[in-house]
């Protein structure tokens, strides 16, 4: 059993409904997506950067990424966010 369904399963298991997920790099497949699509769970997910399509998304926004508008100081990083549409079966 892939580890989002296992984790999925045990959350089930011990009652809870309401469930954010956040989850690192590692997690990022489409299996995975479509799993917390699918359960209706809101989500987020760090992406790596070689992928095609960050790369389309993050290369017209690369001058402006290293802003004070785009820093957190509470986890000194630079960030963005970019909504895009899913296709899962």
């Amino acid at each position: 059993m892939q580890a989002v369904k296992k984790l999925l399963y045990e959350l089930d298991i011990l009652g809870s409904k309401k469930v954010k997920v956040i989850m690192d790099k590692g997690f990022y497949s489409e299996e995975n997506i479509n799993t917390l699509f699918k359960d209706h769970l809101k989500f987020m997910i760090a992406v790596k950067m070689t992928y095609s399509f960050v790369r389309k998304e993050l290369d017209p926004r690369y001058n402006q990424f290293r802003s004070f508008e785009k820093y957190n100081e509470k986890y000194e990083l630079y960030y963005a966010s970019v909504h895009t549409d899913w296709r899962y079966n």
